[in-house]
């Protein structure tokens, strides 16, 4: 693999991470959606790891650490929007129970 290649894949990544990134901050979010886009992104990342394998010294080229502080904030950034959408299933299952416990007294 060339270092052409790396850069291809680099740029490929940091059109994923841009699309990851709009869809997390849509009001509604298409989860469908987000899983297709994180597949792909794991593909050329597992590509990239591959690469820098045969090519260890491409680890220090500022583009590859740029990949590694935005896997970091998308992870932070998908953990926060598990969790609100945790959060929203919860009430959601109380408020359930609620009109269930409604029902047996009407």
């Amino acid at each position: 693999m060339s270092s052409d290649n790396f850069a291809q894949l680099i740029a490929a990544l940091s059109e994923l991470d841009q699309l990851i990134e709009q869809e997390l901050k849509k009001s509604t979010t298409n989860t469908e959606d987000i899983v297709g886009l994180v597949d792909s992104r794991e593909e050329i990342v597992i590509s990239l790891l591959n690469q820098l394998t045969i090519q260890p010294e491409l680890k220090q080229q500022p583009e590859w650490q740029s990949v590694v502080q935005r896997t970091q904030t998308l992870l932070v950034q998908m953990q926060q929007e598990t969790a609100v959408a945790g959060r929203a299933l919860q009430q959601y299952r109380q408020g359930q129970r609620s009109i269930q416990h409604y029902k047996r007294f009407t």
